[in-house]
């Protein structure tokens, strides 16, 4: 098996993107939960310290990823199950997809939940 995962010493992609897979199924199976919590959720609090870094705007509503220039760069507040923030990323948690934003380009990428 380690043949198949390591070449010279390094982890292939395959292995890496299976890291990824594991991580983000392990984020659905924590967070999504019969109904979204979005209005307990205290988005300023958690994500104040990263707004004008990583352009991101908290309204009444929504939350706004501005580096995003597409037209899922809202996101709907009473859609979100959880918003975890970790070393490298914050995980913004709906029921069928998670926005991973990089905390050091302000990028976000989405992962479409594979059911």
């Amino acid at each position: 098996m380690d043949s198949l995962l390591f070449s010279n010493n390094c982890l292939t992609p395959l292995y890496i993107l299976y890291i990824i897979m594991v991580d983000i199924k392990k984020l659905y199976d924590t967070y999504v939960t019969s109904q979204p919590c979005g209005k307990d959720i205290d988005f300023t609090t958690i994500l104040s310290p990263y707004t004008q870094q990583l352009a991101i705007t908290i309204t009444e509503e929504e939350i706004i990823l501005e580096k995003n220039h597409t037209p899922l760069n809202r996101i709907p507040k009473k859609n979100i199950f959880a918003v975890v923030d970790e070393e490298n990323y914050i995980y913004i948690i709906l029921r069928a997809s998670i926005y991973i934003v990089n905390k050091t380009t302000g990028e976000a990428r989405i992962d479409i939940r594979n059911f």
